[in-house]
């Protein structure tokens, strides 16, 4: 199951983001934990990397805050 989500993980930002910023994004998002987290962020973010920041520095802060919303 973990590779599956890890495999969504990359999906999505593949999806949402050009491929020149694809490996720093996913760098940044293995600070905020599960793929669960993640992916939330990257929904989030909508494809706008100033909003996948802001996202990502909430998750960091405490996962919930992009969970629950």
């Amino acid at each position: 199951m973990v590779e599956h989500n890890k495999d969504l993980v990359l999906a999505k930002i593949k999806q949402y983001f050009p491929h020149e910023v694809q490996g720093k994004i996913l760098s940044s998002l293995s600070l905020s934990g599960e793929d669960r987290i993640q992916l939330a962020v990257l929904k989030l973010s909508e494809g706008d990397l100033e909003k996948l920041h802001i996202y990502l520095e909430a998750a960091i802060g405490d996962w919930r805050d992009v969970l629950v919303g």
